[in-house]
């Protein structure tokens, strides 16, 4: 599996909001791969043009490369571009709204209890700390700890 790097357009008078290369075909590109990861906040605010990113199986994306607007990129990059872009458009990177709201319960419980006295074990404050890796709170998963993106040997 490899990322690729797609320029979007935006459409003028008559053609689709979001122009794409001629060589895409969105409905190969969900089926084949894992659909679009994400856009540049550039095209969502109307600007003339701007990037999605994409997965594809190695060859399809060796195919769709070959098109100028499409450019392989390393997975490291790929994840770059989508943390920066969530967070140019304020999204957090590491939770989802119910994920949130439960965090906040969650935290104001503790804080409650040890208002009270009561003793709260330090597993349960570890597990609303996304650095604590056998935690319950988790970051997105990163492209490259997706096993198809692990470079063929």
């Amino acid at each position: 599996m490899k990322a690729l790097k797609v320029t979007v357009r935006r459409g003028t008078k008559g053609e689709h909001q979001r122009m794409y290369p001629a060589r895409y075909n969105p409905e190969e590109v969900d089926r084949e791969g894992m659909g679009v990861l994400g856009y540049s906040q550039s095209i969502e605010i109307g600007e003339a043009s701007g990037f999605c990113l994409i997965a594809l199986d190695d060859a399809l994306a060796d195919e769709y490369a070959k098109d100028v607007d499409m450019e392989i990129i390393p997975v490291a990059d790929a994840d770059a571009l989508l943390d920066a872009w969530n967070t140019e458009k304020g999204q957090s990177t590491t939770k989802r709204d119910a994920d949130v709201l439960a965090e906040i319960t969650a935290r104001i419980t503790i804080a409650m209890a040890e208002k009270q006295g009561v003793v709260v074990p330090q597993a349960d404050k570890d597990a609303l700390d996304p650095a604590k890796p056998a935690a319950g709170v988790t970051g997105r998963k990163r492209l490259a700890d997706i096993t198809a993106f692990t470079p063929k040997r």
